[in-house]
C-alpha cells in the first residue's frame, strides 16, 4: 500500500482533486475536516485535545457554553508565537495517531493507495508519514477568480487572504506537483494518470 499526501495553494483546486480522488475509489483522510473535531470535548477526537488546550489557554478561549472557540484561539496565537507553538505540540501528535490509525485500517483492507489530505501538510510534519506529497497549485489570477466564486469574495480580499496563507514550507519541499491551470477534464485526466502510476507496486 501506498500513501500519498495533498495538498496545495489556496484556491487551486484542492477540493475538485479530492472529489476525483473519491469517484475512482480511492480513499481520503481529509484532515481538515478532523482538525475542528478536535477543539469540540463532545467529539470523541476531542476529549484529549479540549483539555490539553483549555489547560495551555484557559478561560478567554471558551465561549458561553463552555466549548472552545476557534476565532478566539485564532485571535489569541496571533499575538503570541509561543502559544502558536505549544498548541500545534498538543494538535499535531494527535493527528499523527489519527492518520496512522487510518492507515493500518486501508492496509488491512488492502488498500493500493490512499490520500491524506490537507492544507498543512508539511506545517503538521504528516508528510513524514506519507510516501510522498502530492501538492496541486495553480496560476493565481485563477485563484483569485475560484476564491471570489467561492466564497464571494472581492477581488482585493481574495489576493490578500492568498498571499496571508502562502506556505514557503510548501514552496521549498514541493517535489511532487500537479498544475491545475486548464479546463477541469484537463485537471481530471492528471489525476487519472497519477492514479494509474501511483497504484504500481
Amino acid at each position: 500500500m501506498k500513501v500519498w499526501g495533498l495538498t496545495g495553494q489556496l484556491g487551486s483546486g484542492k477540493t475538485s482533486v479530492v472529489e476525483m480522488f473519491i469517484k475512482h475509489k480511492v480513499p481520503v483522510l481529509e484532515v481538515d475536516k478532523i482538525s475542528p473535531k478536535l477543539l469540540d470535548k463532545n467529539a470523541p477526537e476531542g476529549k484529549e485535545g479540549f483539555e490539553k488546550i483549555y489547560r495551555l489557554l484557559g478561560n478567554s478561549v471558551l465561549d458561553k457554553l463552555g466549548n472552545l472557540d476557534r476565532t478566539a484561539i485564532r485571535k489569541r496565537i496571533a499575538q503570541n508565537p509561543h502559544e502558536k507553538q505549544a498548541l500545534e505540540e498538543i494538535i499535531n501528535p494527535i493527528l499523527h495517531k489519527i492518520v496512522t490509525e487510518k492507515m493500518k485500517e486501508w492496509n488491512a483492507k488492502g488498500v493500493a493507495l490512499g490520500i491524506v489530505e490537507g492544507a498543512r501538510i508539511f506545517e503538521s510534519g504528516l508528510d513524514k508519514f506519507v510516501f510522498k506529497v502530492l501538492t496541486i497549485t495553480s496560476p493565481e489570477d485563477q485563484r483569485v477568480k475560484r476564491l471570489i466564486k467561492r466564497d464571494g469574495l472581492g477581488k482585493e480580499e481574495a489576493l490578500m487572504l492568498i498571499q496571508m496563507q502562502e506556505s514557503s514550507l510548501m514552496k521549498s519541499l514541493t517535489k511532487n506537483e500537479i498544475k491545475n491551470d486548464r479546463k477541469l477534464s484537463d485537471l481530471e485526466k492528471q489525476i487519472e494518470a497519477f492514479i494509474l502510476q501511483a497504484s504500481q507496486p
